[in-house]
């Protein structure tokens, strides 16, 4: 595994992009692993990185993040975590995992020791690659989930959250979030622009809006004014900030303007 990992990230000499392609390839071997213990019998892949995964959204991401949908004795994050770090030590990585089942949303790591550094990614040794995992344990009901094969790098099979679900939670994710994260308006501003458009799942969005936002959630049918309203209080160049190391061709961010965004939301 890690000379295959070597050798995808061989092809650039630019470190954000290295560590993107590296972060990537490694979900992908989680999600595999996972697959592979049943996961998707109890949970549904969700958020940024399956946009980017599954419908080839024009960022990386960071975290992978999913919601419980089958309360079985099934799930069992621990031990999925626990058989993922046997594989990664067999395949010549040095790895840590741990789980946290206290909160609601529940929190795993994955850190690789040493794995940046051979890449040429940091001068620091001790530096490790860091993935989070969040699993919601309540999630709002409404969604639609699906399954997907995928052959990339390898056979594996997800269950996830069709576009009209994860769109809605994209919505949400702007609209509930005290803090500025400019990935939620760039995934919006290429939800919006898609042909043919996609309509949120809106049962979903008032579903989440009712635990955090009652008030917004008798106004979903008019998401975009909601969104637009949004829009106006938020600092535009953070968002950029927070998006441009993700975004996977340089030149969408000539596009992604909140003059464009505006516009998208216009239509």
């Amino acid at each position: 595994m890690k000379v295959e990992i070597l050798n995808i990230i061989d092809r650039t000499d630019d470190p954000i992009l290295k560590l993107n392609l590296l972060r990537e390839y490694m979900h992908k071997v989680i999600l595999r692993s996972w697959y592979e213990q049943g996961a998707f019998r109890s949970v549904s892949f969700i958020g940024g990185t399956a946009l980017r995964l599954l419908f080839q959204l024009p960022r990386f991401s960071e975290d992978l993040d999913f919601s419980l949908e089958n309360k079985l004795s099934s799930y069992d994050p621990e031990s999925w975590q626990k058989k993922l770090l046997r594989e990664l030590e067999l395949s010549g990585l040095e790895a840590t995992v741990k789980w946290n089942s206290e909160p609601t949303v529940q929190i795993g790591w994955v850190r690789i020791s040493h794995l940046l550094w051979e890449a040429g990614i940091t001068s620091l040794k001790s530096q490790k690659l860091s993935i989070k995992i969040e699993v919601d344990t309540n999630p709002p009901p409404g969604a639609v989930s699906k399954t997907m094969v995928l052959s990339n790098p390898f056979f594996w099979a997800v269950r996830y959250y069709d576009i009209s679900s994860l769109m809605a939670g994209k919505i949400y994710a702007a609209l509930s979030r005290s803090y500025v994260m400019g990935r939620d308006w760039f995934d919006l501003f290429w939800f919006l622009s898609r042909t043919p458009p996609v309509k949120p799942n809106l049962t979903l969005l008032k579903k989440a809006l009712l635990q955090t936002n009652p008030e917004q959630s008798e106004k979903i049918h008019q998401w975009r004014e909601l969104i637009l309203a949004k829009l106006e209080t938020i600092d535009w160049d953070q968002v950029v900030k927070d998006v441009q190391p993700l975004i996977e061709r340089r030149s969408d961010l000539v596009i992604f303007t909140k003059e464009n965004v505006l516009s998208v939301l216009d239509k």
